[in-house]
């Protein structure tokens, strides 16, 4: 007992220190605020919670045997995680796919299917050598014994058509969680678009899903560039000043929702899903606005400032949520005799999720003014809107049976970003924005910024600037 606590104290005090550098990094440079609601306060919590067990284990080993019992712990823990891969190993001895599942989490069935003369060649004439029960890990299997085996003997490159038909034949299977279902995968050669002539072995889900979005129909943004886009739906339409696209929240023709059907039924063609199938995929994503799921009272519209009231309110008043019901339904037929699924979208918040167009209404120079939370960052009327929407949606799937893959609760949700490969954003949000506001308008807050930094960090943007860009260096020298 004593030497398994000693081990895991030895565990603990290397992610203790793994977790001091990460916190100092947190608060020293990125400077999160301790409002957010999101991953970053999960992951205080977990360090937190290692550094104090860790520290723990520590002080009641060196009161017990003193500091140079570290090493021993050390060279412990090694051999009992080496002792523990060599039980996981000979636990997944099994002759058959489901004897080895059976014998749980660890345990794998690699094996290779159908008539393959290259697979002798280039990666084992014994196939035994490849197959059979064992506790690899699929994505090393797929990389390593599979991909870079069959590489080095054909010389050939690893998107090869040849090569990638070899590296298909060799499968996994697993124990699928709670369920006694075995959750099979084949290796498959991934290729990263923005390396180069990067391709990785991995392994791939059986019937896995290959989608496209179906978008622009319902909230029509006019730079997708759909037909009637500029013929008739956005004909004489100007944006507004200090924004930077024109949204359909600026639609104020009376006849607003005829240019709406119009455009509908010339973008809803079953040819589409013809088409969609012939490309290779089976699911489809269909974007919806709030407005085509619920209706508000008359006169009503999601909390915001009069003037961006006003341009929801045209949205509203094109048509109601049931009359889109019909496009919405030509949509789900025409996928089903397609063989294709769907997934609806909530696109478009009550109040927006972002100052986007995609939320039908441009909001202007930045994307972090937005009202789907309330000015303090809380939770509002607008959220209990969202949650009417998302279940309407969840009402039509239910009715679309099998046609309807799932629900998307929320398109792309103000994302601004603090790690260095994405921060611009942020970066530019916050010199828009200076402590807080709209750059010239005093009464518009700039709410996205509230999911990162406190009201008394937003006092000074220009520090919360000057700790991005010195985070940036950090990383740029470290690279």
């Amino acid at each position: 007992r004593g030497e398994i606590t000693e081990n895991i104290c030895a565990i603990m005090k290397q992610e203790s220190a793994e977790t001091q550098h990460f916190l100092a990094a947190e608060e020293g440079t990125l400077a999160r605020t301790p409002q957010t609601f999101n991953w970053h306060r999960a992951v205080r919590f977990f360090a937190l919670a290692t550094l104090i067990v860790g520290a723990l284990c520590v002080t009641a080993i060196s009161g017990v045997r003193g500091s140079s019992l570290l090493q021993t712990v050390t060279s412990k823990t090694k051999a009992s995680l080496e002792d523990q891969q060599q039980l996981v190993a000979a636990q997944c001895a099994a002759d058959t796919e489901d004897a080895c599942l059976k014998l749980g989490d660890g345990c794998y069935w690699f094996s290779y299917i159908g008539d393959c003369p290259n697979c002798d060649k280039w990666v084992s004439q014994d196939k035994g050598d490849v197959t059979g029960c064992r506790d690899w890990d699929p994505f090393a299997y797929c990389q390593d014994q599979i991909l870079t085996k069959a590489v080095e003997a054909s010389k050939k490159d690893r998107d090869d058509p040849d090569l990638v038909d070899v590296v298909q034949h060799y499968h996994v299977a697993r124990r699928g969680g709670s369920t006694d279902l075995a959750k099979k995968m084949f290796c498959s050669v991934w290729c990263d678009p923005m390396e180069g002539s990067s391709c990785f072995g991995q392994p791939k889900a059986y019937n896995s899903l290959r989608g496209v979005s179906y978008g622009g129909r319902f909230v029509p943004e006019k730079f997708l560039g759909l037909y009637g886009t500029g013929e008739y739906l956005y004909k004489g339409v100007e944006k507004p000043r200090d924004t930077r696209r024109t949204s359909i929240c600026d639609i104020e023709d009376p006849d607003g929702g005829k240019r709406m059907a119009s455009f509908l039924d010339d973008n809803i063609k079953e040819e589409h899903f013809t088409r969609i199938v012939e490309q290779g995929f089976n699911i489809i994503r269909l974007p919806l606005g709030y407005w085509n799921l619920i209706d508000l009272p008359p006169g009503q519209t999601p909390d915001g400032p009069p003037e961006v009231k006003k341009r929801w309110a045209r949205i509203q008043g094109f048509m109601k949520a049931a009359e889109y019901r019909k496009w919405i339904d030509r949509v789900f037929e025409f996928a089903g005799k397609a063989g294709l699924r769907v997934l609806p979208d909530l696109h478009s918040a009550p109040g927006g999720q972002s100052g986007n167009e995609c939320t039908g209404c441009d909001q202007g120079p930045t994307d972090a003014i937005f009202w789907f939370l309330e000015s303090d960052g809380t939770l509002g009327r607008n959220a209990l809107l969202a949650q009417k929407a998302i279940t309407e949606m969840a009402k039509l799937c239910a009715a679309k049976g099998d046609t309807c893959y799932g629900i998307e609760l929320l398109n792309e949700p103000y994302g601004g970003h603090v790690d260095t490969l994405y921060d611009e954003p942020l970066r530019k949000d916050l010199e828009a924005c200076p402590n807080g506001v709209l750059l010239g308008k005093d009464d518009v807050k700039c709410s996205g910024l509230q999911m990162f930094y406190t009201a008394e960090q937003l006092k000074d943007t220009e520090d919360l600037i000057t700790k991005l860009n010195a985070s940036r260096r950090a990383k740029q020298s470290e690279d």
